[in-house]
């Protein structure tokens, strides 16, 4: 930890909320600890200011359901209720991570709206600031780890092939990994990851396309992952193979039980639109606020406000956007977002093109 960094240890009080207050432009950090003897996992607290921040993970994931299935003790005074795909990923770093953590489980008191209020339009800034995000698939992914390793070789298998002027055809398939063997069970196990409802996510663009980049020796962005039991994939990896397994439509699909190129899994298109944008991102190039909205027209969000609400933080800053603050005290109604940026796009361009992004007119890519 730098000298510079302030860092202060937070103890819980049962007063009005669960969590210590933040300055505005400071957010809390969590430690994990494992106890020898009772072997509960304990967590410890940190406020940090944002601008001067210790290097930390942070979490990406599938809310999932509301219901709490799990308490973790904070410092021996309270317990904080986590959700089971929460529970899941604490499980499983409380056995190695020795890094501050942030996972807006933890980080974010839910039951308080102003304190969601003013650490949400702080979320595009903790995800670009961590050392790395990882984004969690869930233990329930059949064979997901699997999946990982045979998305990684496939990787390989399609650069060699790039290399070779090996064009996306039957010749590209050939030599690809168990391409011979009837009923992988590694292509099964992508198939199911094709399929991950994470990558269908609103919230997730942000934190993806918000993620850091931390290139190895051999080019490959490590910023962004994909994590599932034990496994570890590259976000731009996986983004990389699936491009190529659109690209070769119906020539796939003796490989992908249950799937067709007529109608591809929608989390398919939304991996590639997350990295076209992260791409953008990555080159320093603006993304409009339209061509955003155009390529989450797939992603799913439980409020509709949030189809606005999670792109803000990567698209192109003027004033509009950056009025566009989350209200969480339920007076924000999707009918009233809505209609407010439909105003602002009808006074920036042309009518039509606003159409399209409302789901009707020709295509615009």
């Amino acid at each position: 930890m730098s000298s510079n960094v302030s860092c202060t240890s937070e103890k819980m009080s049962l007063g009005v909320s669960r969590y210590f207050p933040v300055g505005d432009r400071q957010i809390r950090l969590v430690k994990l600890h494992r106890s020898l003897f009772r072997r509960r996992v304990g967590l410890s607290y940190f406020v940090v200011d944002l601008d001067h921040v210790p290097e930390y993970v942070a979490i990406s994931y599938v809310w999932g359901s509301d219901n709490f299935v799990a308490n973790y003790g904070v410092e021996g005074e309270i317990e904080i209720p986590v959700t089971a795909s929460a529970e899941d990923i604490i499980s499983e770093l409380s056995k190695g991570l020795k890094d501050f953590l942030w996972m807006d489980a933890l980080c974010i008191d839910q039951k308080d709206p102003k304190d969601k209020e003013k650490q949400i339009p702080l979320m595009g800034e903790i995800y670009s600031s961590a050392r790395k995000v990882s984004g969690w698939l869930g233990r329930q992914l059949h064979d997901g780890d699997l999946a990982l390793t045979h998305v990684r070789d496939l990787y390989f298998h399609f650069r060699n092939c790039e290399a070779s002027n090996i064009v996306m055809n039957e010749k590209a398939i050939y030599g690809a990994p168990d391409w011979d063997v009837a009923e992988s069970r590694k292509w099964k196990a992508l198939a199911h990851l094709l399929q991950c409802p994470f990558f269908e996510r609103m919230w997730i663009v942000q934190e993806i396309v918000m993620a850091p980049f931390e290139r190895d020796c051999n080019g490959i962005d490590w910023g962004a992952t994909l994590v599932c039991r034990k496994a570890w994939l590259p976000f731009d990896v996986f983004v990389y193979v699936v491009d190529k397994l659109l690209r070769l439509g119906t020539l796939i699909e003796p490989w992908l039980p249950g799937l067709s190129a007529d109608a591809w899994p929608q989390a398919m298109q939304c991996a590639v639109d997350m990295g076209a944008l992260r791409d953008m991102r990555k080159h320093n190039r603006a993304i409009p606020f339209d061509f955003a909205l155009r390529r989450c027209s797939n992603s799913l969000a439980t409020l509709g406000v949030d189809k606005i609400y999670a792109i803000r933080n990567f698209v192109q800053r003027d004033t509009f956007v950056d009025n566009l603050l989350p209200d969480n005290t339920n007076n924000d109604s999707v009918e009233k977002l809505f209609t407010k940026v439909a105003v602002e796009f009808l006074k920036r361009q042309d009518p039509f093109q606003f159409l399209h992004i409302a789901g009707n007119g020709w295509p615009l890519r």
